[in-house]
């Protein structure tokens, strides 16, 4: 699975995750190094979902911080 990860300061990371059907995002992300704050949007093919969610292995995953107010 092809995840794009925005932290709050730096280039946009592109993490391959393992294929593990039934394994949640979240756990992938942490087996992966990878802390995702609750806050963060995360979108699975461009619907919103929660990071604890089951993602199908060819999805599209991109994770990002809140957008600022300008």
């Amino acid at each position: 699975m092809k995840v794009y990860f925005q932290p709050e300061t730096g280039p946009v990371r592109e993490l391959l995750l393992p294929d593990r059907p039934g394994v949640s995002l979240h756990a992938l992300l942490i087996e992966a190094g990878l802390e995702v704050p609750p806050y963060y949007a995360v979108l699975v093919n461009g619907s919103l979902r929660s990071v604890q969610a089951v993602v199908d292995p060819d999805a599209t995953v991109e994770i990002f911080p809140p957008l600022s107010g300008g």
